[in-house]
Formats: C-alpha cells, structure tokens, sequence
C-alpha cells in the first residue's frame, strides 16, 4: 500500500500541480466566472448572507457577506428569491434570474446603463421599484413580470423578450409601469393590463414605440399619461377604451386615433393636444369628460372644430371644461368652423364674447369664427382666413387673411403675413366729406396686401353713391378702389396696401362726381440696355386729370420714394392713352420700386404700383426677375369673369384649380407647363360641366415645384 500510494502522490509534483491549476483558471474564465462573482445555495430572503456562495478567484466559497452595492459583477440565482433591501448594479455588471426574484415593498433595484438583468420570473410588490436603465433580457422560454398594486418598473431603456417564445407581462391592478424617453418593451410576449393601473409614456412613439410586443395586448381600463419632453404621439397601438388620460407633455403629444373615457381625459397647464380629425368621447359605460387646463393649448382638424355640448366636433364627452387663459388653434385642410365652445372663467360675460388666450389659424380653407371671441394675447393666422368676429388685445398678432366683424375690415391672404398686427376702428370720423367710420391699424409687411373696408349704411354721413364712387384714403394718400358694393348692407371697397405708416390711419371719402378720374389698365416698370428703366402705363379712360408724376425708392415703402419725373401731361381722353417715361438717372446693380402719381386738376392726387425692377452690376442687358407667386384676384368681389395672374420665377409645370367652400374642385383652370414672368388667366365663373356657379367664396389654387399657393376670390350676383 505505500508503494502504491508512493505511486499516485508522485504524480502531483510541482509541474503537474501548476498544468492542472492553469487548465482549471482556464475554465473558469472561460465560463465567464470572475473573482467576486456571486451564485444562490438555495431560496429566501437576497438579505442572508448564509445562501450565497462568492467565487475567490480558484473555487465558489461560503460567503461572508452580502454582494456589496453598488455591484459591477455577477450575481446568479437558480432559486426563488427576494430583495428587501436597495440594490444599484453598476458597470457592466450583471444579475442572471434563473428562477423568480422578488422586489419587496420599500426597496429598489436599480440597473445601470451598460449592465443587465437576464431573468426568468420578476416580480415587483407594493411600493417595490425596478429601474431599468441598461438592458433587461427574458431568458427562459415561460418568463413573466408581475406588477403588483402600487409596484412600479420604470424602464428608460429595453426590455427584450426575443431571446423566449413568449413573455408573460402582468400590470395588475393600480400597478405602475414608466416609459423613458427611450424605454421600450420588445420581442415576443403578450401584455395585460389590469383596471385602474397606471402606463406612463415619454417615448416619443408613444404607445406604439413602447410597448412593441408581438402578442396580444389586453388593457381593462386604465391610465394613462404621456410626459414627455419632446413632440410626441399617441400611437395607433393606444387602447380604444381608457379610464382617464393625462396630458403633461409641453412640447406637444398628437392623438393618433380616437380614444373613449371613462372618467377624464385632462391636457396639463403648459402642455398641448393636438387632435387632428380624432375624436375623445366617452366609453359607454361612463360619463366621461374633458378639462383644457390653464396655460395649456388644443389643436383640431376637425371641421366642426370643438364644442361645449351636443355631439358635434372633436369632443364629444359628457363634460367639458375649456380655459379662458388657453391656446386654441385650428390647422384642417377644409372649411373648418371654431365650433361652438365656451370657456370658464368668464368675467364679463354680459359681453357675449368667449375669452381665451391666443387663437392660431392654419388652414388654406379658411376658418369662421363661430362665437365671437375676446383673444387675450394674439391671433395667428399663417394661412388663409380668420373669419368672424375677434377683438385682439395683444401686440404680437401675425395674421395672412383675416376678416374681423369686430374691425369691419378684411385681408385677403397672399402668404404674406403682417407682423405686430392691432386693428382698431370707431364711426367718430372728423374728417369732410367722409363716410363715419375710420380705422387705425398697425402692423409691419413687405409686399402687398389687399384689403377690404366694410361700413354700415348709417355710416354714410350723407354721401349719395348714385352719383359718387368710393376712394379710399392712407393718411393724405388716395388709394385706388379696385372693386366696391355701396348698394349692400354692409358696404365694402377693396384696395390694395405696401404698407402700414403713419399708424395705417385709413378712411373713406366719395370721389365727387360718380366716376374716377383714372381708369389705368396697366402700369410696368422695363430695364434699358443702358443705365435706366423704361415706365410704361396704359389708362382706359381720363377725366380731369392734370399729369402725371412718376417717384421712385429703393424699398417698398412709398414714403420712402422720392419724384424723378417733371409733371406728364394727361390727355383726358374717354378712350384713354399710352405714356412712357425714361429714368435714366438709375444705376445699374441696384432694386427699384416705382409709383405712378396722378393729379386731377382740383389737387387731388391717387397712386398706383408699385412695381419692381432689378438692374444688373455690369455688363450684359439688364432683367426683371421674376418671383413664383399667385397674385391677388381681380375684381374681387366679382361677376361675371375675375382675372386670375400668376408669375413663376422660371418656366415650370403649374396647375390652378378652383375650389368651393366645401374643398370640392369646382374647375381645373389650367394644366401645364407655363413660362417664366407673369401670365393671366380667366375664370367666367362656372364649373367644369360649363354650369354657372353660384355666388360664394371659392379658393384659387396654384401648385408649382412642390409650391402651393393660395387666394380667395368671391362671386357675387
């Protein structure tokens, strides 16, 4: 027996020893076991240090405490256990549950952002915390998460189940899961939610994004809150049927679909809603309501727009609560009405008019106005026309089209929008002569716009308009009336503005003898191949007229312009003239904007333009450049034909349709490709069957180059 023993203990020398030492190192690293790793004996409670083993760098031993938190190793259980106390795995460190892990009440297990958690079973009891901010992988083909009653999981990264056939995810009943703004949960899996629990959402994709798993998803019920920080949705994937849904999101959350509510469906202080053509109602099986907090904002598509009862516009719930101190803005693609909605507080509602804090209009269709608004702040309108009665308060307004009952005016949008817009108006007019009314309005634009002036018959202050025609004045200027009614109730002259100066004072005087003294059918501004500009215009007919004057500025502004011309004398013909004019002291490489002036023999004087030119910086024939734009209709109001003119800055396919209120295609004027500079066309006002249209407003549509243009004509018989 010695000698055999003898025999095997020669075996174990140094060398042999160092191999086995090295091949058992070997498998250890392999294995991914490291120095400080921890493994489960058995079940129970994470917190006794009696179950855990620790591996010492060769072989698992007793330990001898807890895994120290924060951890950056490994921890595996094969067993059912549960965490009663903190626990922050950090690095890259990582925790495999081969079994079930429970976080009990009080305590919270926190992942950090490169490490993970593989589990089999987890789940979180009352007032339990899981936060996921690394990555969490289902590893067993039947893995689950449970979420019981006050138990939360706020996961701000992934959880991803594509590794199992199938994740069970239990939301209990008033359980807690939070999605971060790049918390996702994907793969296989089916989720079920129990009533009265509690999903918030700062993932922009909202529901969608959030919750990706392949299988069924099932909701009883429940909350829901979207708090993000960036734009965000809704989702299509969001249930049809919640108990309340709370809007926290300042940069703005759309609803994707409709949605019923149970309780209440609530968009912050600071937030906004933007609904497009969905509808919030209420489930069938409760009243439902919807609360606009103050300082929050609310958008609609819908053509009804919203209201406080009956089952019209975006919300249709049981009760309604709209802020006066909230935004409200309407953005369709067809005629759209403000609806009829009213706001709380109300402190002067003897006025009749609904407060709110800012209106913002979006929609080339047009928008009335459905009760008279008193807007707080400002009135938005970036495309086509508000339209009804307003009373602006602030002093930041930026407005395309607008026709305000309040302000009896009107401005046809063009695109270009009048920044710092006050409109103010009364009927103590001082000035003789003139009809009652007066207007007083500021605002800052470059270009032109065309306005329209309305006025009651009781205005007239005496003016018999059988025998006069009506002249707009700007201050001192005379602006010539491109198209009035003084027989109807309102009376109304369109003109067209450069500029508001002078605090845009604007009244309304008769021209004196029925007819105007200029009738002018064209007026255009033609580089010479010298230094200078050739002015051209035509007039229809003259009547005491006494010349001409032609000024010019670098802007287009006429109070900027200075005369370059001598007095040009008319021919006070009824079939009218032709008269040219050279302006040879303008130097090449330089803008020019140019009026025509014309003096009647009494002093009285209008102007027309102005047009523009641009003169090249050396050599070569100067060009007039051409802009892409769909000009103003005229006459407007109109009957029998309007001349509609458009320019493109170069030669390009462009289509112009006519369309009615509705966003029906009335006509398809024209189809085709058009050359550079401007071009007219005539609409004689019917339809593509050659029927005649009836009176209305219709929308002139041109689309260019992925350009689209707007303008709104009216027909009246």
């Amino acid at each position: 027996m010695p000698e055999l023993m003898n025999k095997y203990t020669g075996l174990f020398c140094p060398k042999v020893l160092a191999l086995v030492l090295g091949l058992t190192l070997s498998l250890v690293q392999l294995s991914g076991i490291s120095t400080g790793d921890y493994r489960t004996k058995w079940g129970g409670t994470w917190e006794t240090v009696s179950l855990w083993q620790t591996y010492n760098g060769t072989a698992w031993v007793d330990a001898t405490a807890l895994p120290p938190t924060p951890f950056s190793n490994t921890i595996t259980s094969s067993h059912y256990i549960s965490l009663n106390s903190p626990f922050n795995l950090v690095g890259s460190g990582q925790v495999i549950i081969n079994n079930q892990l429970q976080v009990r009440s009080g305590c919270t297990l926190e992942i950090g952002s490169y490490a993970s958690l593989a589990f089999k079973e987890l789940r979180v009891t009352a007032t339990g915390v899981i936060v996921n901010n690394g990555t969490m992988t289902a590893n067993n083909n039947n893995s689950s998460i449970t979420i019981e009653a006050n138990g939360t999981l706020i996961n701000n990264s992934t959880i991803d189940t594509s590794q199992s056939n199938s994740l069970s995810f239990n939301l209990l009943s008033a359980g807690n899961l939070e999605f971060g703004k790049d918390g996702e949960l994907t793969g296989q899996g089916s989720l079920t939610v129990g009533w009265n629990a509690n999903i918030y959402i700062a993932n922009p994709g909202g529901v969608d994004s959030s919750i990706a798993l392949s299988g069924n998803k099932t909701y009883d019920r429940a909350n829901i809150t979207f708090n993000g920080e960036t734009p965000q949705i809704t989702g299509f994937s969001m249930p049809a049927n919640v108990l309340n849904v709370v809007v926290a999101n300042p940069a703005g959350l759309i609803l994707s679909s409709s949605v019923n509510v149970v309780e209440e469906f609530v968009v912050n202080s600071g937030a906004s809603l933007e609904l497009g053509l969905s509808i919030i109602d209420k489930a069938w099986y409760g009243a439902g309501s919807f609360t606009l907090s103050s300082n929050a904002g609310i958008t609609t598509a819908h053509p009804e727009g919203i209201s406080s009862t009956g089952n019209t516009g975006s919300i249709l719930v049981t009760i309604r609560r709209f802020d006066s101190y909230a935004d409200y803005s309407f953005n369709g693609t067809t005629p759209q009405q403000t609806g009829n909605f009213v706001t709380e507080p109300d402190n002067n509602p003897e006025d009749g008019k609904v407060p709110i804090a800012n209106l913002n209009i979006s929609n080339p269709f047009g928008v009335t106005v459905t009760n008279p608004l008193a807007v707080a702040s400002n009135v938005t309108v970036l495309e086509g026309t508000a339209e009804g009665s307003v009373i602006i308060v602030g002093q930041e307004s930026k407005i395309d089209g607008l026709f305000s009952h309040n302000y009896y005016h009107s401005f046809a949008p063009n695109g270009i929008l009048i920044s710092n817009y006050i409109p103010y108006t009364d009927v103590s007019s001082g000035k003789p002569q003139a009809i009652k009314r007066r207007w007083d309005i500021s605002g800052t634009f470059i270009g032109s716009k065309q306005v329209t002036f309305y006025w009651e018959p009781e205005d007239d202050n005496g003016i018999n308009w059988s025998l006069q025609t009506p002249v707009v004045y700007h201050g001192n200027l005379a602006l010539p009336a491109e198209a009035w009614d003084t027989n109807s109730s309102p009376r109304w002259v369109t003109t067209t503005i450069t500029d508001l100066a002078d605090r845009g004072m604007f009244s309304i005087s008769g021209s004196g003898d029925g007819t105007l003294p200029v009738e002018l059918s064209s007026f255009n501004a033609i580089p010479t191949l010298n230094n200078g500009v050739r002015l051209q215009w035509t007039t229809q007919s003259e009547s005491g007229v006494n010349g001409y004057y032609i000024w010019r500025a670098f802007s287009a502004n006429l109070a900027d312009a200075r005369m370059v011309s001598l007095l040009i004398s008319a021919t006070n013909t009824s079939i009218g003239g032709n008269y040219l004019f050279t302006d040879s002291d303008a130097p090449n490489g330089f803008e020019y904007w140019y009026w025509l002036q014309s003096v009647d023999y009494d002093g009285r004087a209008s102007y027309y333009g102005p047009v523009h030119v641009k003169l090249e910086a050396v050599g070569g024939a100067p060009s007039v450049p051409f802009s892409t734009q769909l000009l103003a209709p005229y006459p407007n109001p109109f009957n029998p034909s309007v001349n509609i003119a458009y320019s493109l800055a170069k030669a390009a396919d462009a289509q112009i349709n006519i369309y009615n209120q509705k966003g029906q295609l009335v006509r398809k004027l024209f189809d085709g490709n058009s050359k550079a500079g401007r071009n007219t066309l005539v609409w004689n006002g019917d339809d593509a069957n050659g029927k005649a249209c009836g009176s209305g407003h219709y929308l002139i549509i041109m689309e260019t180059g992925g350009q689209r243009f707007v303008q709104k004509a009216s027909l009246v018989k």
